[in-house]
């Protein structure tokens, strides 16, 4: 092994032969293997295994263990990860028996977003089985997952005098799709098989597609459907079950096309229901509505007795701010700067608030430079400034800017959130980083399914807010976007009093500017 590891034993796993190292480089416990296994007869792919250690060592991701190095010493290829956090799941079932609907959701959600995180890479993981899922309870006793060896079961094909359709050496034949043991061509609809039949397992303590030997399992694999669930658990919620039996269909074009796609399915079976529709683009009628909102149908605030100006004085006012506004507005909400065209932008329809009605103007996302305008009375002055989703959902952030008069005031905020899972604290959304992969660890994360998911920035004191930008999530060709569909912008004053909603706004493919502007009523 090379000299970055210190190896201290050897040991015997499901998987093969492993070896206990200490990393001389980080100072941490390793786990080092050689690829192919210790004794096969397993071929490298040696143009595989030099793009894996490129990439591999770059994909950081709570739901997998770490990938440390990749690289040849005398004895051949090895590789090296970091000591899995838990136990691995065969041992944990053996120990703890079958586990419940709530566990085998939670795991089957980690090891999504783990898959999810390699997809993005391009790169897929191979073998979620049993033996390289590890798990752990975490806070609320939730049943937290994580996938080891990642893309380490890619790296060698099997030798040439291994017929299509025979036991794969090195892998458990219950557990393998049908593709991967005909040695076709396979994706990572592969994996979410293989994932599929490590749930059934965790649910009925049998694989899908058993056999007294490894052959046997094999072509049991290949000639048989599984047993349905709900012929071994009556109680398991029968979309649950629907959702796992997709996963172990024969045909790769009958399961879930993707990870991502994987999550979405299971998180609909689980009741999260429909999102919204878009909303509709608004003619330019219903444009100039918003902009300019008649005093007789908007309630006003309660504000403080002040002398009335002259009727010529007062005249004069509302037409200045009425021709102030609309020119921003215009400027703003009407037409986007794009390599020096004029393209249309869609504005948002208007929803009921407790706070002054409020005119929510739209950068399209295709346009990164914004004229910095001062902030101005129409704009809401507040101290607190929420991002939330209407009803059931998730809510992650890469990045929020709150600016002022043209600078960005977020940064020197405080951020808070509905909840918080997978590591995605708050704070991550104001720490100036855009990057929209979740795995790059600048994005914030609510619960998966939270009933009221919000995230706010606290400025310290009320300022008078001009324009947000919200970042997107756009790892995995943008699947996770549609989760902001719907969101809207709040603003509370240092009291707490809402004084600013949005309307509800279209989810952006990488990331929307929404001017914050108050109609006429609320500005005088």
């Amino acid at each position: 092994m090379p000299d970055r590891f210190d190896v201290k034993r050897r040991f015997e796993t499901p998987s093969g032969i492993r070896y206990g190292a200490v990393d001389l480089q980080a100072g941490c416990a390793a786990r080092l293997q050689r690829i192919p296994e210790d004794g096969s007869e397993y071929k490298l792919d040696e143009i595989l295994f030099t793009q894996a250690a490129e990439v591999l060592p770059t994909i950081v991701h709570p739901n997998l263990v770490q990938v440390l190095e990749l690289g040849h010493d005398p004895d051949g290829a090895y590789a090296a990860s970091a000591i899995a956090d838990g136990a691995m799941l065969l041992d944990f079932l053996q120990a703890q028996g079958q586990l419940s609907v709530k566990d085998v959701v939670s795991v089957a959600t980690d090891c999504l977003l783990g898959m999810t995180a390699l997809d993005a890479a391009g790169w897929r993981h191979g073998d979620p089985s049993p033996h390289r899922v590890f798990v752990r309870r975490g806070e609320n006793n939730r049943l937290a997952a994580q996938l080891s060896e990642s893309g380490f079961t890619l790296l060698a094909q099997p030798p040439d005098s291994l017929s299509p359709g025979a036991a794969l050496p090195w892998r458990e034949m219950g557990f393998v799709a049908p593709e991967v043991i005909l040695q076709q061509t396979a994706d990572v609809r592969a994996d979410l098989h293989t994932l599929g039949c490590t749930l059934y397992y965790c649910l009925t303590g049998n694989p899908p597609f058993g056999g007294a030997t490894q052959d046997a399992a094999a072509a049991a694999h290949l000639s048989t459907r599984a047993r349905p669930l709900l012929q071994w658990k009556s109680d398991l919620p029968p979309k649950t079950a629907d959702w796992i039996m997709a996963l172990l269909e024969a045909d790769p074009a009958n399961r879930p096309s993707s990870p991502d796609h994987a999550l979405e399915l299971l998180e609909t079976a689980r009741g999260r229901g429909p999102r919204p529709n878009p909303t509709p683009v608004p003619t330019p009628e219903t444009i100039r509505k918003q902009v300019v909102i008649p005093p007789a149908q908007v309630q006003l605030p309660a504000i403080t007795p002040q002398i009335a100006p002259a009727p010529a004085e007062r005249s004069r006012e509302h037409m200045l701010i009425t021709l102030g506004l609309l020119t921003i507005t215009l400027l703003t909400c009407g037409y986007g700067l794009s390599n020096g065209t004029r393209k249309p932008v869609a504005a948002s329809t208007q929803l009921p608030s407790k706070a002054a009605p409020a005119v929510a103007a739209a950068i399209p996302t295709n346009s990164v430079t914004v004229a910095a305008i001062p902030a101005l009375p129409g704009n809401p002055m507040g101290r607190y400034v929420r991002i939330e989703l209407p009803g059931k959902g998730t809510l992650t952030l890469p990045e929020v800017e709150v600016y002022s008069d043209g600078k960005n005031i977020a940064r020197t905020g405080k951020a808070s959130q509905s909840t918080t899972v997978f590591n995605g604290v708050a704070g991550r959304a104001i720490d100036g980083k855009t990057n929209g992969e979740y795995f790059t660890n600048t994005s914030s994360h609510t619960e998966v399914n939270d009933p009221h998911p919000w995230w706010e920035v606290d400025l310290s004191s009320n300022q008078r807010i001009q324009a947000v930008t919200i970042w997107a999530r756009t790892e995995g060709n943008g699947k996770f976007v549609s989760r902001l569909e719907g969101y809207q912008i709040v603003v509370f004053d240092n009291k707490r009093h809402e004084v600013y909603r949005s309307a509800r706004n279209a989810a952006p493919k990488q990331f929307a500017r929404i001017e914050l502007i108050l109609p006429i009523a609320a500005v005088r």
